[in-house]
């Protein structure tokens, strides 16, 4: 038996015709059409739903744009006290190391 997944709406309503009749063939398809529309429409909605739940997450988990700037403004800040930090503490290395320099030369004359 030849089983073709893709059959058309004539094909089925011509072998309903042939086995109930024309009027009972018309009205099974009109059921068929409405099942078929409704569970599309449930469908739709769905990924609807779906879609506008993603949305929704994306306004309130991602960053917006005032976020990044904010960010990027507190991350300036930050590195900037670093680098700070950083030069502070390589003068006073290079202070103690000449005065150790010093103090060797002294001690040592």
């Amino acid at each position: 038996m030849d089983t073709s997944p893709n059959i058309s709406n004539s094909d089925i309503r011509n072998f309903l015709t042939r086995r109930l009749g024309e009027k009972e063939s018309d009205d099974l398809m009109l059921y068929i059409d409405s099942e078929i529309q409704k569970e599309v429409s449930a469908q739709v909605d769905a990924s609807k739903k779906e879609i506008m739940a993603w949305r929704e997450e994306m306004r309130t988990v991602f960053a917006t744009k005032e976020d990044a700037h904010e960010l990027q403004h507190k991350l300036v800040k930050r590195v900037s006290k670093a680098e700070g930090t950083l030069i502070l503490w390589a003068l006073v290395f290079w202070v103690t190391q000449l005065i150790a320099v010093l103090c060797f030369l002294k001690f040592y004359k």
